[in-house]
């Protein structure tokens, strides 16, 4: 073979297994990702008899930082990280507000629960924002979750404030994992719809 016939043949072998490598040659791993549920469910049903009030519960406002679907790990005093690989199976806003209207359906506190798509009228509002959704890495490891309620009776010409508070949850996690992340914030919110059904008992008319 002469010479430039060689390296034309050597030109065309190059280009050839650097398409295959460029276009992801059998030797590059598959990206695999996992997704997590961190509503929590409450675990009985309460037979008493529902009080003739209809709550509407508004979709949960969640803070720029933690609305995306990616699990958020804080990593110093300044910094934070989101981890492609691990993220929430629905937006974090939809999947709590599905979940807090299961939970306070499941209390026998209202007649109905509904969402504000419902054509049925609530006669009370109640409306929640999560300020705090992630997991702090800085030390042996937490779920953190801050959460801020406030329930507003529409029945009446001002508009009344029924009821206001914020939740705070740190949950010591027993390793520094998104599966132990994720059950870390549905610990924490569990804790949280259960403090915040007792205030609701108490603050209903």
């Amino acid at each position: 073979m002469s010479t430039a016939k060689y390296v034309i043949l050597s030109v065309i072998l190059t280009i050839f297994f650097l398409g295959i490598a460029g276009c992801g040659g059998l030797t590059k791993p598959a990206v695999t990702k996992r997704y997590y549920d961190i509503g929590p469910q409450r675990t009985n049903q309460v037979q008493a008899a529902p009080s003739d009030q209809t709550l509407t519960v508004r979709r949960l406002r969640v803070s720029p930082m933690n609305a995306g679907r990616e699990l958020v790990y804080k990593t110093s005093d300044t910094g934070y990280d989101s981890d492609f690989y691990n993220a929430y199976f629905i937006p974090p806003g939809d999947m709590l507000s599905q979940a807090l209207r299961r939970w306070l359906h499941a209390t026998g506190l209202f007649a109905h629960v509904v969402e504000p798509a419902s054509l049925v009228r609530g006669d009370l509002v109640l409306e929640g924002n999560v300020v705090a959704l992630y997991g702090d890495f800085t030390g042996s490891g937490e779920a953190v979750a801050e959460l801020q309620f406030i329930l507003v009776d529409e029945g009446t010409a001002e508009t009344a404030i029924l009821f206001s508070k914020d939740y705070s949850k740190r949950i010591p996690l027993s390793q520094r994992t998104p599966e132990a992340l994720a059950a870390g914030l549905k610990q924490a919110m569990a804790e949280v719809f259960a403090e915040l059904e007792a205030d609701l008992a108490s603050a209903l008319p």
